[in-house]
Formats: C-alpha cells, structure tokens, sequence
C-alpha cells in the first residue's frame, strides 16, 4: 500500500515545523478492508473515498497540547478512528439532526465532516460546524476542495478551528 497519506502529512509538518512545535499529533496504526467494510454496512452506505483512504494508513490523527512539564493533553481529532466515525453517525446522522457527516473535530470543539445528500456523505469538500452554535446541525462553514487539502491547512494552522 502507498503511504500517500503519510507522505502528505510529513511534507507539511517539515515545512511548517515553527508554527506546530506546541502541539504533538499522533497516528494510530490504519484498519484493514474487512473493518472498513464492516463499518460501511453498520453505516448502510460507503465512506467518501479520501476519508477510506486515510483510514487504511491511519485509524486516527489526534491533535496533543504539550505542556511546560512535558505532559500530553488531547485537545482535538482531525480525524476520529474508524469506530468513533461510526458511533457519531448514530448518535447524530442518523436521527436527522446533522447536515454533516463528522470525521473529526478541533480544539473549539467544531466538528468537520462532509455533507450530507439523502442520508449519505458527499465525496470531497470539507465543512465544519460553527463552535459556537450547539449541534452541528447550526451554521456551516466551508473548509476545503478536499480531505488532502483541509489536512494540508488544518497542520498549518497548528489548530483545528
């Protein structure tokens, strides 16, 4: 398998390496076809195409704060692992309540994800709920083209708005 998605990520990192140094992210190892798979039929659909394809490299990219006595606090998921996509999708897809489906969310606690079209995520552009509205069925807020693009801004913004 390619590590197109690890790739991405290093370039960025390495590129931008000032303005990230107070945080730390973390990757956890990717899932197999068979899981993603599985959490498709519990899903009833398939997941977009680039949210797949980050999953089978990474089951994860959660966002550490590191503090002055060096300890790890998690403060975001740019990208929440496979089961917890699942689990959101239940507790607020399915019942109506959310024009997105979230894929993760930021240290505000805005959730990103696609958009919804007759039950279904969308393949490509990249949304997020308003913070300070209260479900992510509030105001949205266009983020990017695609999956690669918002990772690329979201490591350069060091936070995930």
């Amino acid at each position: 398998m390619k590590k197109e998605w690890l790739v991405l990520i290093s370039r960025t990192i390495e590129s931008e390496q000032n303005k990230i140094s107070n945080y730390a992210l973390e990757y956890s190892t990717g899932v197999t076809d068979h899981n993603l798979r599985k959490a498709e039929k519990t899903l009833g659909s398939k997941l977009p195409t680039e949210l797949r394809s980050l999953l089978m490299q990474f089951n994860g990219i959660h966002e550490y704060t590191i503090t002055d006595k060096g300890e790890k606090i998690q403060v975001g998921s740019i990208i929440w692992d496979l089961w917890s996509i699942v689990e959101w999708h239940f507790s607020q897809t399915i019942r109506g309540r959310s024009k997105l489906f979230c894929f993760g969310h930021s240290v505000l606690g805005n959730c990103f994800g696609y958009l919804m079209d007759n039950g279904k995520p969308k393949d490509n552009e990249i949304w997020q709920s308003d913070h300070e509205t209260k479900s992510p069925n509030g105001q949205i807020i266009w983020r990017a083209s695609n999956l690669r693009e918002f990772i690329t801004i979201s490591l350069v913004e060091s936070r995930w708005y």
